[in-house]
């Protein structure tokens, strides 16, 4: 089996479970939770394995696993209503997972590059489990699982309609130590491209389902911030493995390589989405 085939085949069995996860109310949505458990914890051993390569220690990080599940269960009971996480709860959860990846590290007693690897800690709760447990508050909203679909849509037509355009019209490099193939005639064209088909998706979806109306203006704000967050968690991704020499992130997934590589983007444009949602309703209550 070609690589190609491969990428279609794992990617339209990860691409079912996660509709199914997110479209499944039953069980307390379960599956959901799990889905989000799954990618947190293979996530985080991929990052760990791009950020400690460096480091010269073997990838484990127990603790930070453990506090990102809690932290993604923080979101999942939330959602179901058990009760309310506010900004008190979650600011006193991430200083006491400080203060436990500073003790975890003195009892080791292993002071070299300890700010680094302290800070690698943190840095994968903040880049990969909060941002995924962001699902949750999205699917919360009105119309929630409609705007799931939405992110999701705009997410993926985002890297494809920036890849398409490049490979036709790209001729002005960008010039990115870190991505030095990238166009400027790509970039452009994606946005507009991700732009008319996010439309699209918008205006057969309101045709056929009883969802939110929003104007041509707010999806424009909607699209344009998850593509330039699609960007950007292509390009953070991208940093991560250059400087750890790595080309993917594992090979869980056949033919994408590892979770990272596939939900790079996603982990920008979840919460991308809903803060700019957010602020859309926020101006909106204004007027």
């Amino acid at each position: 089996m070609n690589e190609t085939l491969k990428r279609i085949i794992s990617g339209l069995i990860l691409a079912a479970f996660y509709i199914i996860a997110f479209n499944y109310d039953g069980i307390y949505s379960i599956f959901l939770y799990l889905f989000c458990l799954l990618f947190v914890w293979t996530g985080l051993s991929e990052f760990f394995t791009l950020y400690d390569i460096r480091l010269k220690i073997k990838p484990g990080r127990l603790n930070e696993k453990i506090f990102s599940i809690f932290l993604v269960t923080f979101f999942y009971i939330d959602f179901l209503n058990f009760f309310n996480i506010n900004e008190n709860i979650l600011i006193g959860f991430f200083l006491f997972y400080l203060f436990i990846l500073f003790i975890s590290w003195i009892i080791k007693g292993d002071s070299a590059e300890a700010s680094v690897k302290i800070s690698g800690g943190l840095m994968a709760m903040l880049y990969i489990a909060l941002p995924v447990s962001h699902l949750f508050l999205i699917k919360k909203l009105e119309n929630g699982v409609f705007f799931i679909w939405l992110v999701s849509w705009a997410t993926v037509m985002s890297d494809t309609m920036a890849y398409a355009s490049g490979k036709l019209f790209g001729r002005t490099k960008v010039r990115l130590p870190i991505s030095p193939n990238k166009t400027y005639e790509g970039y452009i064209g994606g946005l507009i491209g991700q732009l008319l088909l996010t439309y699209l998706f918008y205006a057969i979806s309101k045709s056929y389902f009883d969802i939110i109306d929003l104007t041509l203006i707010e999806i424009i704000v909607i699209g344009l911030i998850i593509y330039i967050a699609s960007i950007a968690g292509d390009l953070s991704e991208s940093l991560l493995k250059r400087d750890s020499g790595l080309k993917d992130s594992g090979n869980t997934i056949p033919g994408h390589g590892g979770v990272l590589d596939l939900i790079d983007a996603l982990l920008f444009t979840i919460p991308g989405f809903y803060y700019s949602y957010l602020f859309i309703e926020f101006v909106k209550r204004q007027f």
